[in-house]
C-alpha cells in the first residue's frame, strides 16, 4: 500500500497539484480461524482479525498552505481593526477595561 502512496505522489507531485487525503476510513476484513489444541483432549478456537485501510486522494490545498492562507486572513483582519472603526488601536469600541494587568500588587 505504502508503494501505491508514494507512486500517487510522485505522480500528482509531477505537476502542479497537490494531493491531500480527502476521506479515509478503516473497514473489518476477514477473521481468520485457526485450531489451538491444548492438553487432554480439550481444543479451542483463535480468532485472527484483520482490517482494511481505505484513503481517498483528492486535488487541493495542503494543511501547510490552509495554514498560511489563515494566516494571511487573521493578519490582515488585525490590520483592519487597527486603522478602522473608532480611532486607530481602539477597536471593536471605547469600553473601559476592567481587571487590567498593571504589574505588581494591587494591595
Amino acid at each position: 500500500m505504502w508503494q501505491s502512496l508514494e507512486l500517487c505522489e510522485r505522480e500528482l507531485t509531477s505537476t502542479t497539484t497537490c494531493a491531500r487525503a480527502a476521506q479515509s476510513w478503516v473497514t473489518k476484513g476477514p477473521a481468520l480461524q485457526r485450531l489451538d489444541i491444548k492438553g487432554r483432549g480439550r481444543f479451542g478456537v483463535k480468532h485472527h482479525p484483520s482490517s482494511k485501510l481505505h484513503v481517498l486522494l483528492a486535488e487541493g490545498q495542503t494543511d501547510e498552505e490552509r495554514r498560511r492562507f489563515r494566516k494571511r486572513d487573521q493578519w490582515r483582519r488585525s490590520v483592519r481593526g487597527l486603522t478602522e472603526g473608532d480611532g486607530v488601536g481602539v477597536g471593536q469600541g471605547a469600553r473601559p477595561v476592567i481587571n487590567a494587568h498593571v504589574g505588581g500588587w494591587r494591595w
